[in-house]
């Protein structure tokens, strides 16, 4: 992909850009490109990141970046955001879960990626990575299992794995360990170890939940008394049904869902996805500041909103009323990353402090359907201007020519 950065590379602003990332000298906006020209302008500006995060304004706009950055990167993800409100693994499958594990997972390892999200998902207070990684098991070929069976087999399933796996056991050993097919029961692979990720970002032992419901009834016993004097009776009961359920739910059953809501109860300190990015080897991509901070104020509007709605109704604790980061809090994080803004006009916004602004214009070249006539003389054209051209075709092997 070198070859396609290199115009942008050759233009007179690109070295000036890069100095002021560096320097991390605010926020450096590039307007005047929008579609897949934004996308490309992107890739070229961020082509030595490690990590490239790239905050976009709806999930419609997330899945469009997300296909057209495939064909610049093929370690591009998706990172949902959840509805904190209404979110549940038993709701959802396990899918939100997943999608969100496998990318802590590339995280913790370090692997180079491309991560597209929409603003809300920075809002989420979640426990730092390192609880995570402290819950990684691996298991080795020839390695010792505590296991209380001898002998026969164990299916895995682990959550950020595409394929289970079969561990074959020789008494309390481990024999050999292989990926297998679900339906066909065939083996794919035999490796050498594997890596078992937590089912959940929230990994709770018996002494973080016994701490954690002190926590709670702590703060719901007062508020219960309270909507008692108030003579909201009916609050007050299904306040308490709420937290019996939670509370048999942990102890009895061992269960996750619906506890994103209460994560401040069992962790002493919470971060922001945006928290669990190097600031060294990181690039925060925006697509179009003010889009950015009107989906935001919308979205805080409308959480705060039913927040005190659910609040009065007795839905919830008080404390759950800062169960997300602000908006100028998330802007403020970002201000320690090479941030790099993108939009079609420049203009001021009232969130972000744009240091600098370039302008790369573009357009869109009409397709010459098979008229190569037409291509031919079009190409006579940019050359007189100097031009840098750089073709781009895909053949039988996905092969990129320049």
């Amino acid at each position: 992909m070198k070859a396609i950065n290199e115009p942008v590379k050759h233009t007179e602003n690109y070295i000036q850009i890069k100095d002021w990332l560096k320097q991390q000298d605010g926020i450096v906006n590039i307007s005047g490109n929008d579609g897949t020209d934004r996308v490309y302008l992107m890739h070229a500006f961020s082509s030595d990141a490690h990590v490239r995060l790239v905050v976009t304004y709806s999930e419609q706009r997330m899945e469009q970046l997300y296909e057209d950055f495939r064909f610049y990167d093929k370690a591009v993800y998706m990172y949902p955001s959840k509805d904190i409100l209404f979110y549940s693994s038993d709701i959802h499958g396990n899918s939100i879960t997943r999608r969100r594990m496998d990318i802590f997972r590339r995280l913790i390892e370090g692997e180079a990626c491309t991560i597209i999200l929409t603003v809300d998902a920075l809002f989420d207070k979640m426990p730092d990575l390192s609880y995570i990684k402290k819950n990684v098991v691996t298991i080795r070929e020839a390695e010792e299992l505590d296991v209380e069976a001898r002998g026969g087999i164990i299916d895995i399933f682990p959550l950020t794995e595409e394929c289970p796996y079969r561990i074959d056991m020789w008494d309390t050993e481990v024999d050999t360990i292989r990926s297998f097919d679900v339906e066909s029961q065939r083996s794919i692979e035999q490796v050498q170890e594997i890596q078992i990720y937590p089912a959940s970002d929230m990994v709770l032992s018996d002494r973080r939940t016994a701490q954690g419901i002190r926590k709670l009834e702590q703060e719901f016993k007062p508020y219960y008394e309270k909507l008692r004097k108030e003579f909201k009776t009916e609050e007050a009961a299904r306040l308490k049904k709420q937290i019996g359920e939670i509370k048999e739910q942990l102890t009895e059953f061992h269960g996750m869902a619906g506890v994103d809501s209460y994560v401040e109860y069992f962790y002493s300190k919470t971060v922001s996805l945006l928290d669990c990015f190097h600031t060294k080897n990181t690039v925060v991509l925006l697509d179009e500041t003010s889009r950015i901070s009107d989906y935001a104020d919308n979205y805080m509007a409308t959480f705060l909103e039913s927040m005190e709605s659910r609040l009065e109704g007795g839905y919830i604790l008080p404390g759950m009323m800062n169960i997300l980061f602000t908006y100028p809090a998330i802007v403020q994080k970002m201000q320690a990353f090479q941030t790099l803004a993108f939009s079609i006009l420049y203009h001021e916004d009232r969130y972000f402090t744009i240091r600098h602004d370039v302008t790369y214009d573009s357009r869109v070249v009409n397709s010459y359907r098979n008229n190569f006539e037409a291509l031919i003389a079009d190409i006579g054209k940019w050359r007189e201007k100097n031009y840098r051209i750089v073709f781009i075709s895909i053949d039988d092997q996905s092969q990129t020519d320049g």
